[in-house]
């Protein structure tokens, strides 16, 4: 009788640790097979460029162009970096709220996506505007990724210095 007890008790613990497990190993797997999209996305945050139209668009962009025209009325060569920039930090946000990222592995990015929305937000409402289609509006998934992060009080990792590269 107690031999039969502790049989069961061993073979409960084995299914749990065996849906654990299973549950892990899926994720895990789910994750995968998305991480070549991940790499595609760091391979655009080491560039260069990447760098030099976000610090353009933080610092210059609502200063040098009227947001009234929208994205669609700027230069093409700043359209281009505004689009290139954005749609980075929004592929972000989609592989966030996808839950294929870890919120840790964003917590280094999300001042500089707060920093790169505040300055195009006024872009993006006024081509909002243009386009007359607010549902399916232009960066809809980087504003609520934004927001979220600004509601969770999430700041600058304090050792961090990805805000100035």
């Amino acid at each position: 009788m107690p031999i039969n007890i502790v049989a069961i008790c061993l073979s409960g613990i084995a299914l749990i640790a065996s849906t654990i497990l299973a549950t892990q190993q899926r994720n895990l797997q789910r994750r995968s097979t998305f991480l070549p999209a991940y790499v595609l996305l760091l391979n655009e945050f080491r560039s260069g460029d990447f760098h030099d139209n976000y610090a353009f668009i933080c610092s210059k962009l609502r200063q040098e162009y009227d947001a009234e025209l929208g994205i669609s009325g700027l230069p093409k060569e700043v359209r281009d970096a505004v689009y290139s920039v954005a749609y980075f930090y929004q592929g972000l946000a989609v592989l966030r709220g996808t839950k294929i990222l870890d919120p840790e592995l964003l917590s280094s990015v999300n001042y500089r996506a707060v920093k790169l929305w505040q300055a195009i937000e006024v872009f993006v409402k006024a081509e909002r505007e243009l386009l007359g289609a607010d549902s399916i509006s232009p960066f809809r998934t980087l504003e609520k990724y934004v927001s979220e992060t600004q509601a969770r009080g999430r700041r600058r990792p304090k050792y961090s210095d990805l805000d100035t590269l």
